[in-house]
């Protein structure tokens, strides 16, 4: 079978940086491919920008998503025509050999396909260190339940059955930012052919901007909390990710819910992440104190 890949590019307002992202794609050295911009209503010249670029393998289609970016690239794998998916948000881009040497392992049989990306500044244009991505070893789940998510999604390149398989995106809204994880889960419940690329193949815009929401921040925790009953369960584990309680309980911190912060953390202790282990640590002991001059 010959390969082709479909590029799904979810866009908002994205006239600084669309046209860079689209051209690392044009001038990749494999070209059978086709790109899906999926573009939220856009105010800017975003769409101006993508038309003027005369490529009958650009396909634009318009969507309403509500904030879910989950919907945008739910309607991407909709129309995608290809086997294998690649994902790209429109600030990030790749290198110009990445699909070359993407196709050079799918001809190997793998079907789930990641690699680092460096980091370049928003507001200095300069990159300063690699995103890397944990190498997922034997046993992905295990990865997963020890770190976290430790896949950049601008790198992932998949077989499009095996999201078919997983129920495609969810869009449930307190899973925005993370939906991406949740499907990572979702797939690698079943065993697959994986493999983390050897080369770092893309640059991730890193928006010095960008804060962390701790609303939506504990919403992805009760969420995630929810999947991993399934993967605690395949484990064989009892208590919750090391990670993610923190994440839970750093969110509450700072939405200043002191005494809702509770949590056996002898039992989630764990030598293998113990900086995490040590930072948790210091939340519950402030929260503590917090919470104590709270009530006073």
């Amino acid at each position: 079978m010959t390969t082709k890949f479909s590029i799904i590019i979810p866009s908002f307002n994205s006239g600084s940086t669309i046209l860079r992202c689209i051209n690392s794609v044009l001038n990749q050295t494999f070209s059978n491919f086709e790109i899906l911009v999926i573009d939220n209503n856009s105010s800017d010249d975003t769409l101006e920008i993508i038309r003027s670029i005369k490529d009958p393998r650009i396909k634009v289609y318009s969507i309403n998503n509500q904030g879910i970016v989950a919907k945008s690239r739910n309607l991407g794998l909709q129309r995608a025509s290809s086997n294998f998916i690649c994902f790209l948000d429109s600030d990030d881009w790749w290198h110009k050999n990445k699909l070359d040497i993407v196709k050079c392992f799918l001809d190997k049989g793998y079907q789930f396909l990641y690699h680092d990306m460096y980091i370049v500044s928003s507001k200095s244009n300069k990159t300063s260190k690699t995103f890397g991505s944990k190498n997922l070893g034997k046993d992905p789940l295990e990865t997963f339940y020890l770190y976290g998510n430790q896949i950049v999604n601008s790198s992932v390149v998949v077989e499009k059955e095996l999201i078919t398989d997983a129920g495609f995106l969810d869009e449930n809204p307190n899973l925005s930012g993370c939906e991406d994880f949740d499907l990572w889960l979702k797939i690698f419940l079943k065993k697959i052919r994986y493999k983390k690329i050897p080369h770092i193949l893309g640059y991730y815009l890193q928006d010095g901007n960008n804060f962390s929401n701790p609303q939506r921040s504990h919403q992805n925790s009760q969420e995630l909390k929810k999947m991993f009953l399934i993967i605690k369960k395949n484990l064989k584990k009892k208590e919750d990710p090391i990670w993610l309680v923190y994440k839970e309980n750093k969110a509450l911190f700072d939405l200043k819910k002191y005494t809702e912060i509770t949590v056996n953390y002898l039992s989630c202790f764990n030598f293998k992440n113990l900086y995490l282990s040590l930072k948790l640590l210091f939340v519950l002991l402030a929260s503590k104190l917090l919470g104590l001059s709270f009530r006073k």
